[in-house]
């Protein structure tokens, strides 16, 4: 019920709100050239909301992208809910389940960044434009600027996987204020680092030559490798908690951790603008 109060709740915020406007914009037979200049690149607009407008646009148009983005932040949290029936119907011995609680906060903040970083739009944010890339290189705008607005589009959309994942967890391990808090900061810093990295990658070698939308992201390759880094990558940080969790106290390797993600993500941060600005700037 949760899950479904809250993907209604951002469907109706993020996706029929908008997909009325565009329909009321075929209804007036106005032209799609007439319609970005009169509600993106206005005088009273704001270059980020326009160019936030301009993503959503876009992904909202393609049904290959809209199906693909939405479906893939909420296939996770119902594959979690469905192994948690399974897990209470069969039962835990207890002192295997009083062993994993002593791991809760990094399961809980583990969930939450699967689900949210399995969003298929971070490895696809440049292959997704397509020959629209020549259209996004030619408006007056800072490269800061458009990454922010694919960024903030990115977690619009993969924070339905974040917030489902978790308050499962959350119920699930049963953690209490403190908890929660530490790994709401945890998953967020990492999830961060997961999807920049993931950006990092497209923008490297994006696949801008596709004839079928689907091909932009299920065909692309980085894809492949953004799965193999981000199952990679938990792979061998859960192995390095289930070795320091008994050393050190949780809370404060959570906070070592935090810090540490933090400084990483401001250093892949400015190495993702110095790609998209070669990206931006040389012939296609």
């Amino acid at each position: 019920m949760l899950l479904f109060v809250l993907t209604y709740f951002l469907g109706n915020k993020f996706y029929y709100s908008f997909y009325s406007i565009l329909s009321e914009q075929v209804s007036s037979k106005k032209t799609e050239a007439n319609f970005e200049e009169e509600r993106w690149f206005n005088k009273t607009s704001n270059l980020e909301k326009a160019l936030l407008k301009r993503e959503w646009y876009y992904f909202l148009k393609t049904p290959a992208f809209s199906v693909n983005g939405f479906a893939n932040v909420l296939v996770f949290p119902i594959m979690i809910i469905i192994f948690a029936i399974i897990f209470s119907k069969i039962g835990v011995p207890e002192e295997i389940f009083e062993q994993i609680l002593s791991y809760n906060i990094f399961i809980v903040g583990m969930i939450s960044v699967l689900s949210s970083s399995l969003n298929g739009l971070s490895y696809s944010c440049f292959s997704r434009e397509g020959h629209l890339l020549k259209e996004l290189k030619m408006l007056p705008i800072e490269i800061e600027q458009i990454l922010k607005a694919k960024i903030i589009h990115i977690y619009q959309i993969s924070s339905i996987g974040f917030l489902s994942g978790l308050i499962i967890g959350t119920i699930f391990f049963k953690l209490n204020f403190f908890e929660f808090l530490g790994t709401v900061l945890f998953s967020i810093m990492v999830n961060i680092f997961l999807n920049l990295t993931q950006m990092l990658i497209d923008v490297s070698n994006p696949y801008l030559d596709w004839d079928n939308p689907q091909k932009a992201m299920k065909e692309n390759v980085n894809g492949l490798f953004a799965t193999l880094i981000i199952f990679g990558f938990l792979g061998v940080f859960g192995f390095l908690i289930y070795k320091l969790v008994p050393i050190v106290n949780s809370y404060v390797l959570l906070s070592c951790l935090s810090l540490l993600f933090f400084i990483l993500n401001f250093l892949i941060w400015r190495l993702l603008k110095n790609k998209t600005y070669q990206l931006l700037t040389k012939e296609l």
